[in-house]
Formats: C-alpha cells, sequence, structure tokens
C-alpha cells in the first residue's frame, strides 16, 4: 500500500509545469479509489491547483475547447489575437496622445515667453515714455510693478520645478 501511495505521489508530480491529460486523470481515479478520504483529499488539492499565466490556456485545455465546442480552440486562438491586436492599437493611440498634450504643453510654455517678452518691451517703453514726459512717478510705479511681476513669476517656477523633482 505504501508503495502505491509513493508511486501515486510520484505520478503527481510534474515536471516543467506539464498538464495532465484525461486518460492521466482517469488513472488517478483508479488509484485513489483505494486511498482513505484524507489521502484523496491531499491529491485533489494538488490537482486542482494547476494553474497557467497568459492569455492562453495550455494546449491539453485548448484540446478539451476542441472536444467541446466545435472548433473551439480555433475560436480561442482568433479571439486572443483579436485582442491582442486591439491591446496594440490602444497603446498607439495612448502614445501618440501623450505626444499630442507634450507637443502642446510646448507651444503653450513659448507662447507664454513670447508673449511675456512682448509685455515687458511695451511696459518698459512705456515707462521710458512717461519718464521722458515728465511723469517721473507713473514710470517708476510702472516699472516697479513690472519688476514685482517679474519676481514673482521667476520664483513660482523655480517653485514648482523644485516640488517636480521632488515628486519624482
Amino acid at each position: 500500500m505504501k508503495q502505491d501511495e509513493n508511486q501515486s505521489k510520484e505520478e503527481l508530480s510534474l515536471e516543467n509545469n506539464e498538464s495532465i491529460g484525461l486518460e492521466e486523470l482517469e488513472l488517478i481515479n483508479d488509484i485513489t479509489e483505494e486511498l482513505p478520504p484524507e489521502k484523496k483529499d491531499q491529491i485533489n488539492q494538488l490537482l486542482v491547483s494547476q494553474s497557467y499565466s497568459g492569455p492562453l490556456p495550455p494546449p491539453i485545455h485548448i484540446k478539451g475547447y476542441n472536444n467541446e465546442i466545435p472548433n473551439g480552440g480555433e475560436r480561442l486562438m482568433r479571439m486572443v489575437e483579436k485582442e491582442a491586436e486591439q491591446s496594440i492599437e490602444e497603446r498607439k493611440h495612448r502614445m501618440n496622445m501623450e505626444a499630442k498634450i507634450i507637443t502642446n504643453r510646448i507651444r503653450q510654455t513659448y507662447l507664454g515667453y513670447t508673449l511675456a517678452f512682448l509685455l515687458a518691451i511695451v511696459i518698459i517703453g512705456a515707462s521710458v515714455l512717461l519718464a521722458l514726459q515728465g511723469f517721473n512717478i507713473p514710470a517708476a510705479v510702472l516699472t516697479g510693478a513690472f519688476a514685482l511681476a517679474a519676481i514673482f513669476i521667476t520664483r513660482k517656477n523655480t517653485t514648482s520645478k523644485k516640488s517636480e523633482e521632488k515628486s519624482q
């Protein structure tokens, strides 16, 4: 009896993650009929714990689909191929959208720099014109407001860059 039990354990130990076929299952059922219920439970747990990962089941299961459903294995393969194609298309679309977002952010940044430069030129020009016409106080106020705005903007950009570096 001990030798039969050891032999059944050897048959159950699968190497290289091989699948158990229907014939092997029938053989295991014949062997386990003579065993006590707790040993049967242990063997059943070993059999049930078979698993796989990936888009396809093991080939023995695909054969089972073919036996149960006409062209079941072929239909399963077509379904997996279709899902893989859709996944590739989704990744391409996502990458395209990310590239567009990055391009738009770069454009917005350059537009912001250009408009800020033009505004600075206008404010400095207006301050010079006001000072030349004798309006020194409004020219000084305009220049001071411009300087405060420039300091605020550069400080904000420096702070946001530091926070981005910390988050990465």
